[in-house]
C-alpha cells in the first residue's frame, strides 16, 4: 500500500501510521509499512498527479492520502481519481487526526475501513440458517433524464454475509426492471455457487424497495413471476427446488395495525388483516 502525504505532515502521517499497524494487530490484522509518497503543496492537481505515480510505481492495494482539511473541491477530485479513473481503494485522512488526542481509537477505526476496502471482513453476524441468501433491490429516480431510472441490487454470498454480488443498471420501462431483476438475481445465484462449491441457494429472501402501493399488482404478477421463472430455470437444470421468499419494503402505507391500546411491538407479523 502507498501514503500520499505533503512533506510537512510527514513526521505525524509516520506516527499515526505506527499507532495503526498496532491497532490493525489487536485485530489480527497486519500492516506492513507503506510506500510513501512526499507532495509539496495541497492543490487538487498535485494529489491527483501523485495518486498516478503511486499506481503507476507500486501498483497498491490500498492509498492513504493525507490532506490538511476537508475541502470538498480536493475530496471530489482525489476519490474520482481513485474510483473512477484507476479502480484502486483510497483512504483519505485528515492532519488533525493524526496527533489528535483520542489518535488510537481513530487508528483502529480507520483500520477496520481498510480492511474491509480491500476484502476483509471487521465482524460477522451468526446466521441459524444454512444456505440461505439475502437480497436487496431499490430503484432511484433519474434528476436529468425524466423516464429514466436505476436499479441497484445486492445479494449475500457466504454464511457469515460479508461478500456480496452486487448490479446496478439503467432501465425506462418495468418491464425493463423486471427482466433486469430477474438476470442479476440469477447471476448472484451463479456467483454464490462459486463461493459455496458448487451448491445453490437453499433459500433466497428479497427485499424489495422502491415500490408504491399501486404497483404492489404489477410487481406481484409480474416480477415476482419472472424472477421465479428465470432463477426456476437455474435450479431445475440442478435439480434442486427454489425456495423463495419476495418481500416489498414500504414505509409509506395505508393500512394500520393496533392491540387494544397500544402499537404492536417491533417485529410483529400480521398475516392476515
Amino acid at each position: 500500500w502507498a501514503v500520499i502525504v505533503p512533506g510537512k505532515m510527514k513526521s505525524s502521517a509516520m506516527s499515526f501510521i505506527s499507532t495503526l499497524q498496532k491497532a490493525g494487530g489487536g485485530m489480527r490484522f497486519r500492516i506492513p509499512g507503506p510506500q510513501c509518497f512526499d507532495i509539496m503543496d495541497d492543490r487538487a492537481s498535485t494529489y491527483v498527479e501523485a495518486i498516478e505515480r503511486a499506481i503507476n510505481t507500486t501498483n497498491p492495494q490500498l492509498i492513504m492520502i493525507i490532506v490538511p482539511n476537508n475541502r470538498a473541491d480536493r475530496y471530489s477530485s482525489i476519490k474520482k481519481k481513485c474510483c473512477v479513473d484507476r479502480a484502486v481503494s483510497s483512504q483519505v485522512v485528515l492532519g488533525k487526526n493524526l496527533n489528535a488526542k483520542g489518535v488510537m481509537s481513530i487508528a483502529t477505526k480507520v483500520s477496520i475501513q481498510i480492511c474491509c476496502k480491500i476484502g476483509g471482513a471487521p465482524w460477522t453476524v451468526d446466521m441459524p440458517l444454512s444456505g440461505l441468501m439475502v437480497a436487496g433491490f431499490d430503484v432511484c429516480h433519474d434528476t436529468t433524464t425524466r423516464g429514466r431510472s436505476f436499479g441497484a441490487m445486492v445479494a449475500s454470498l457466504d454464511k457469515s454475509m460479508t461478500r456480496y454480488y452486487s448490479a446496478a443498471s439503467a432501465h425506462t420501462t418495468g418491464e425493463e426492471l423486471s427482466n433486469d431483476l430477474s438476470l442479476n438475481m440469477t447471476k448472484a445465484a451463479r456467483r454464490y455457487m462459486d463461493y459455496n462449491n458448487g451448491a445453490l441457494p437453499a433459500r433466497i429472501i428479497i427485499y424489495r424497495d422502491g415500490v408504491g402501493e399501486g404497483q404492489i399488482p404489477y410487481v406481484f404478477e409480474h416480477e415476482v413471476n419472472l424472477v421465479r421463472e428465470t432463477l426456476g430455470k437455474l435450479y431445475a437444470s440442478a435439480g434442486v427446488t427454489l425456495k423463495l421468499a419476495y418481500i416489498i419494503v414500504n414505509k409509506r402505507i395505508n393500512t394500520r395495525v393496533f392491540l387494544n391500546n397500544d402499537n404492536p411491538p417491533p417485529g410483529t407479523v400480521v398475516d392476515d388483516c
